[in-house]
């Protein structure tokens, strides 16, 4: 099976721990992109959600926040409070 181009875009700090640890295991980044992708798949088949405790969550706290539904990747990443 041939390799088909993908284009992903992580931040500034996420490329450099990428090409880091890539390095540190003698791999180009390419090639430990695709090893952790793999094992990354491989580990959600692993685990099936269990959709009833998962929906449990929803609603359980007040954040106080309007824009939580709109904002909530950038509030699970600690760019918003």
């Amino acid at each position: 099976m041939g390799l088909v181009r993908m284009q992903v875009k992580l931040d500034a700090e996420e490329r450099e721990r990428l090409t880091q640890e890539a390095s540190r295991r003698g791999m180009s980044t390419s090639a430990f992109l695709r090893e952790m992708v793999r094992e990354g798949l491989a580990a959600a088949r692993r685990r099936p959600i269990d959709l009833k405790k998962a929906m449990a969550i929803v609603g359980a706290g007040r954040s106080g926040a309007r824009d939580v539904s709109v904002r909530h990747d950038d509030y699970l990443a600690g760019k918003r409070q």
